[in-house]
């Protein structure tokens, strides 16, 4: 079928669109039915771009389904955005949406994985919803500033049974949104409770560190050294909470006025992590 559709459209220069059209859709049709799905798009978008107002919604499902299939999370991406951008609403399965949330999650992808697993879970029945991906679309949402939309999840997150550890990791979301949204005593309250879990695991470090910059909103310097020296060694080497501990400490002690001890973890977060940005600042720093 390929082969005579392919033959049609090389042969015959004078075709009327429809005609073209459809020769391109069932190539494509069938290299996506043979699961060459590599193959398929350009002509399945070639159908579309003559003949949208017919082949919008058969296209746009091949594509998702062609990419997902494949697992390609660009291809993905790119097949619901152009969906997306024609029906706003389009309904796709949750599996194919979770999975690229949590794949543009761990690539760094934030904003987009929010967007992605938003669409992905179920607030009406939040146990239809894989844990693991609430726990992810809490995190993502924090770290993309939607910090309204990360304290409803982490909340949701703590109703619902599970492991002590993710327990104390929901307070840590639960305690980096309410920072985010300025409500420090909430933010510190978190952090108490998560604490009190007493569950080991990289979410203690980050509760501590929470806890530390709180304190440095509040110009507790004092305790948010102890804050941030107690997350320091936990974590020597995670990308996001290391850098945010080392410019706490920074921070904390510039302004208590001990400039050396300032000056070495200055040292220490530019020689370890030179890229790395900061969010929180203090005064004039």
């Amino acid at each position: 079928m390929i082969d005579q559709f392919r033959r049609i459209l090389s042969e015959f220069q004078d075709l009327p669109v429809d005609t073209i059209a459809n020769s391109n859709y069932w190539v494509g049709w069938g290299y996506y039915k043979l699961a060459k799905y590599s193959e398929a798009p350009p002509y399945l978008r070639k159908a579309r771009e003559l003949v949208p107002e017919f082949y919008n919604q058969p296209v746009g499902d091949l594509l998702i389904l062609s990419s997902f299939n494949s697992r390609n999370k660009m291809a993905l991406h790119t097949a619901l955005q152009e969906v997306y951008a024609r029906t706003p609403a389009k309904k796709v399965p949750k599996n194919m949406l979770s999975w690229l949330g949590v794949q543009m999650f761990h690539d760094g992808q934030i904003e987009e994985s929010a967007d992605y697993l938003k669409r992905a879970t179920n607030w009406e029945n939040p146990k239809a919803t894989e844990l693991g991906v609430w726990r992810i679309l809490s995190k993502a949402q924090n770290r993309s500033g939607r910090f309204s939309a990360a304290q409803k999840t982490s909340l949701l997150l703590l109703e619902q049974k599970q492991e002590v550890r993710w327990q104390a990791d929901a307070y840590l979301d639960l305690a980096e949104s309410r920072l985010g949204l300025k409500l420090y005593p909430e933010a510190l309250d978190s952090v108490a409770k998560g604490l009190a879990i007493n569950a080991p695991g990289p979410h203690v470090a980050g509760l501590h560190i929470v806890g530390g910059e709180v304190a440095l909103l509040q110009g507790r310097w004092l305790g948010a050294l102890e804050e941030f020296r107690i997350a320091i060694p936990t974590v020597p080497d995670d990308p996001l909470l290391q850098p945010r501990a080392l410019h706490g400490v920074y921070l904390a002690a510039k302004n208590y006025g001990n400039k050396t001890l300032a000056n070495k973890y200055q040292g220490k977060l530019t020689s370890s992590f030179p890229n790395w940005k900061p969010t929180l600042k203090i005064g004039s720093e």
